[in-house]
Order: C-alpha cells, then sequence, then structure tokens
C-alpha cells in the first residue's frame, strides 16, 4: 500500500460553485476543480449548497446572519468533508479547517490573520484518550475534554476514534480502506467537537495530524 500523501482542503469561497477542494498535498500540476468531478452528483449539489452560504456573505462583510448559522456551516464542512473521504478513497486525504482556510497554521514566518488567536482545537491522535490541542499561535498547548465543553458522547467517541486509528495506521493498513474509513470517522467525530466548542472556537482536522504549511 502507498505512503504518499494527497490532501485537499476543504475551504469555502465564493463564486467557486462546488469547487471547494484545494490542494495541500500531492501533485502540483492538478488542477483542483477536477478532483471535484470525481464527486458524486449528489455530493456536488451539497457541496455548492453548503459553498452558496458564504456566497451570500461575501456581500455583508461576511458576516453570518446568526452565530447559529455560522456554526452550522463550520459543522456542516466537517460532515461534508467525510462523505468526500469516502468517495475519494484511500489515495487522498480530506482536511478541514471548519470550512475556513490554513493560511495560519504553517510555519515559516506566516502571520496569524484575525481567527487565530482565538482557541483552534485540533483533533489529531498524538494526545491520549480524550485530550485535544490548541493550535493557535497564541496557545499552543493540550486542553482537556473538560476544558473544551465536551460533551460524555463525543469524549467517548473521540477515544474510540483513536484506537480505531492506532489499528489503522499499522504499516500494513497505511493508504487502505480501514485508514480512510478511520479518517472519515475523525472528520464526523470532528463535526461533533465543533458543535461542543461552540461558535467561540474553530475545530480542525488533518488526517490525524498536524496542520502543514501549505
Amino acid at each position: 500500500m502507498t505512503s504518499t500523501r494527497h490532501a485537499y482542503l476543504l475551504m469555502a469561497e465564493y463564486t467557486v460553485g462546488d469547487n471547494v477542494l484545494w490542494q495541500r498535498l500531492g501533485r502540483t500540476d492538478e488542477d483542483d476543480s477536477e478532483v471535484v468531478q470525481l464527486l458524486s452528483t449528489g455530493l456536488r449539489k451539497d457541496l455548492k449548497n453548503w459553498n452558496s452560504v458564504f456566497d451570500m456573505i461575501s456581500a455583508t462583510g461576511f458576516k453570518f446572519s446568526s452565530d447559529e448559522v455560522e456554526l452550522q456551516h463550520r459543522i456542516d464542512a466537517f460532515l461534508l468533508s467525510a462523505r468526500v473521504q469516502r468517495e475519494l478513497g484511500p489515495s487522498i486525504e480530506i482536511w478541514c479547517a471548519a470550512g475556513g482556510g490554513d493560511n495560519f497554521f504553517g510555519a515559516g514566518g506566516r502571520h496569524p490573520v484575525p481567527g487565530a488567536w482565538y482557541p483552534q482545537i485540533l483533533v489529531r491522535t498524538a494526545e491520549a484518550g480524550t485530550a485535544l490541542f490548541d493550535w493557535a499561535p497564541r496557545a499552543k498547548s493540550p486542553v482537556t475534554a473538560e476544558q473544551v465543553h465536551l460533551r460524555p458522547s463525543t469524549a467517548t467517541k473521540l477515544a474510540e476514534w483513536r484506537s480505531q486509528m492506532l489499528h489503522a495506521t499499522m504499516p500494513e493498513q497505511i493508504g487502505g480502506l480501514a485508514h480512510m474509513e478511520a479518517r472519515a470517522i475523525g472528520l464526523e467525530v470532528t463535526a461533533e467537537v465543533q458543535q461542543d466548542i461552540g461558535i467561540g472556537s474553530n475545530a480542525l482536522f488533518f488526517g490525524g495530524g498536524n496542520p502543514q504549511a501549505s
């Protein structure tokens, strides 16, 4: 099984329709829209509908009509990412930063943008049990499930996902269906983390690892 990584970030952008996947690792000569064309008609429609919410707020200074609408948009980003992950298969990783960009997560002297300074709760395999990690530049520190107010059911799913990833990342599983499914489940778990942490924080999922410079 291949260990070559190809990754796309699911990110909202105005005037792009359903072309919301942005290459982050892998081939550099590939048009981002090519990978979207591999998806089912139904999923492409749902991606377009999700992105249309962002299109509409482009005329209002990118302010959502309510906190509830904005939070649901973030949650839906992870749920859609999980569907995309399953449809594209094992050879591509789908990353998600709550539907936003990742331009302040990389190294190399990048300057944080507005929003980088509130909690950026990363779901990854490096922590044990139900712990998480705040990746915001001002923090970069572990946080407990209690500190970010995870529901017990979310904490349980997080711990179960980590156990599944431990098996799925064994050498004989890397790049296979079990690894892909574990990543998809990780995105779904991160959707629940986003729901629990609320509008004041972003959840992040980068295949179970750390954000990387794009």
